[in-house]
């Protein structure tokens, strides 16, 4: 009885492929995923569209056995390593609860990965109206906020309207965006886009968000930018660009200086980073560095004698290690460096959008494992897009 519903489940999907191909299926709603993000109103509703349309399709092809890897890569097994040592310890730890994430992000993955068209991410335009987009958001949400006198101008938004909330984890989307932008535009000499999308990341991610960690991820992406240029040209324009760039970091200097929203940036430092990140080091060392904590407990931690409470170590690699033990980080940390590898022999630019969002999330990372979140944008899709390019190189 089984076997027949399972045949006849098979049948039914397998079917639907002459009315809806799979990779042109899951390439346009993978798309609509991303801009739930958007326009969806909470997280509830956006997993909710990821369950129905994307990850229970996704789960009954795997059951049905068509979805077949055309080429195995060292990066694609670091991957699958990290993920299994992960959801093992979920399961062994009785966190069936946790364990169901493991499953999502395992579907999201192999759905990229086996059936989604990764042309349709890399071109320069998929890169130029995500990067509008989002921009046009958080400007929209700001001017909406100051005109509702929910915040003044000039202070934090310290939240957005829809599921994309977190000021922080926003601003690293945008300026992982823009990173993604700016290689072709850079090759064709695009000055228009590189100079606007710079003024709008400052914009947003300085005076709207106000995000240290956003910040931090647009001046690494402009050094590098400038180090290129400067490689690739010579004479009186190398030194114009050195010119340049001296303009600028006396404009930012004097800036910090005197605009009160740039002070408060100053002001907050790093914000107890270094005692938060030793507080939570010896968390793990008293769980376990080799199982951590376990994905089902919540991990708290406090700072400055007791009087501030953390939820969260605010780095990405730690709180690998505390949820999952020191092997899962360099499981993670190897298939990190393998996908970065990969990037830079196909010239992908989601290379740097990756490289410059575990940057940012070095700095304000949350757990890895979860529901579709911020950090499904910012890790495992640009990650498994890396990794599906290597798959159709192969076709």
């Amino acid at each position: 009885m089984n076997n027949r519903w399972l045949r006849a489940l098979c049948s039914s999907m397998w079917g639907l492929r002459f009315f809806f191909p799979v990779r042109n299926y899951f390439t346009s709603v993978l798309l609509l995923f991303l801009a739930a993000f958007l326009f969806f109103p909470t997280a509830k509703s956006v997993n909710n569209f990821y369950y129905v349309f994307l990850g229970f399709p996704a789960f009954c092809l795997l059951l049905c056995g068509k979805g077949l890897l055309r080429r195995y890569t060292v990066a694609l097994l670091l991957w699958l390593c990290c993920l299994s040592f992960m959801a093992v310890l979920a399961i062994a730890d009785a966190s069936f609860g946790y364990f169901k994430h493991h499953l999502y992000i395992f579907l999201f993955c192999s759905l990229i990965v086996l059936w989604v068209d990764p042309d349709k991410f890399d071109g320069e335009l998929f890169a130029f109206a995500a990067f509008w987009s989002l921009v046009i958001f958080i400007v929209g949400s700001a001017v909406f906020y100051w005109a509702t006198d929910r915040f003044l101008p000039g202070s934090r938004l310290v939240v957005l309207p829809g599921n994309l909330s977190g000021p922080i984890l926003t601003s690293m989307i945008l300026v992982g965006l823009y990173a993604l932008a700016i290689p072709g535009r850079l090759i064709g000499r695009r000055w228009s886009f590189i100079v606007s999308g710079a003024f709008a990341v400052i914009f947003c991610v300085g005076y709207i968000l106000q995000s240290r960690s956003g910040l931090l991820g647009f001046f690494a992406t402009a050094v590098i930018m400038f180090m290129w240029l400067l490689l690739k040209s010579s004479g009186w324009t190398r030194m114009l660009l050195v010119f340049g760039a001296l303009i600028c970091v006396v404009v930012l200097f004097l800036g910090a200086s005197h605009l009160p929203f740039a002070s408060g940036l100053i002001e907050r430092s790093d914000a107890g980073r270094i005692e938060l990140w030793l507080a939570y080091l010896n968390q793990l060392y008293m769980c376990g560095i080799w199982l951590g904590c376990g994905d089902g407990n919540d991990v708290a931690v406090t700072i400055e004698n007791g009087s501030v409470l953390i939820q969260h170590p605010h780095n990405l690699f730690l709180a690998i290690a505390v949820h999952s033990g020191v092997p899962a980080v360099l499981l993670f940390v190897g298939a990190l460096s393998e996908t970065l590898r990969q990037a830079w022999l196909q010239r992908n630019p989601w290379g740097g959008y990756l490289g410059v969002a575990i940057l940012m999330l070095m700095f304000d990372g949350n757990k890895l494992i979860d529901n579709p979140s911020e950090i499904w944008l910012l890790v495992f899709f640009p990650a498994m897009m890396i990794l599906a390019r290597e798959q159709h190189i192969s076709e």
